[in-house]
């Protein structure tokens, strides 16, 4: 099958014809501006063939506001930026006053029960004060995990729930990044989700305990666990550790008990972080100070 000479094939057989017989090059085509559309400016041309390739390209101009030059497109790209930086900090200055004309109501949001939404660290008076001192001092700086350890009623749940409304009023995290959960309604959740059956239905949401910026895990080991419990609750504090996400648990167990509790990992990485705090020996729901 014959192909058919193409413009290029046509223009170097002029081109061999023409220096062949000592004839003068012929003059290449002179590239039309390409104006940019936002400034008029010529764009340099990327070596067309002829005159016929930047004509079109001109009318592509013309048509699509993409072809603009590297100064606009620069000055553009910074004022895209700029607009969503400060949309972003009206959208947290705005969450963060939310969160200050309502505390109860951000502490509702990220699942705290009612019974503990008025919890402040300045309301913490039948606490000891060193407890109170050292979340006050976390919650200004979260890293890490939290271990709040002590019987019954010894007000844990409240400190932890405290130092949860403390991060979002100091506009640490917002409350959308922030998760209370309890351990039985953590593994009660995972049970629900075993029929799920499509991709999506798997995939994890901000709020998801394994991806909340920060997390209050109550009653660790508060009731005995399963195999599978086990398995489920040390892979959730292994991950958040692994991510360094903040996280504060709490637990009737002292941490030499963690490990045949829940996980030796667990009780490794606990002890890693070094904030375990003790709590009194005492009821304070039997004292009626709580």
């Amino acid at each position: 099958m014959t192909q058919g000479i193409t413009d290029t094939d046509l223009r170097r057989i002029t081109e061999a014809k023409r220096e062949a017989l000592h004839l003068e090059p012929e003059p290449k085509a002179i590239p039309l501006d390409m104006p940019c559309r936002v400034c008029e400016s010529p764009i340099p041309c990327p070596k067309p063939d002829d005159q016929r390739i930047v004509i079109e390209w001109n009318r592509m101009v013309k048509a699509d506001q993409r072809f603009i030059c590297q100064p606009c497109r620069e000055r553009f790209e910074h004022a895209r930026v700029a607009q969503a930086q400060q949309a972003a900090e009206k959208a947290k200055a705005a969450e963060l006053e939310s969160i200050l004309a309502d505390p109860a109501g951000a502490l509702a949001f990220c699942g705290v029960p009612v019974h503990w939404q008025r919890a402040g660290l300045r309301d913490a008076t039948d606490l000891p004060k060193s407890l109170v001192t050292a979340a006050d001092m976390w919650a200004m700086q979260p890293t890490g995990m939290v271990y709040l350890y002590g019987p019954p009623g010894s007000g844990k749940t409240y400190l932890a729930a405290a130092v949860l409304r403390q991060v979002m009023v100091s506009g640490k995290f917002p409350k959308t990044a922030c998760r209370f959960v309890s351990e039985d309604a953590y593994l009660r959740d995972i049970r629900s989700s075993f029929s799920a059956v499509t991709s999506s239905d798997r995939l994890l949401p901000a709020s998801h305990p394994r991806r909340a910026a920060l997390l209050v895990y109550d009653d660790l080991a508060a009731t005995p666990l399963t195999d599978w419990g086990k398995g489920e609750v040390a892979g959730l504090l292994a991950a958040r550790h692994a991510a360094e996400l903040p996280t504060v648990i709490t637990g009737n167990v002292g941490p030499d008990a963690i490990a045949s509790a829940v996980d030796g990992r667990l009780a490794s990485r606990i002890a890693e972080s070094k904030e375990i705090w003790k709590f009194p020996e005492r009821d304070l729901r039997i004292l009626g100070s709580l």
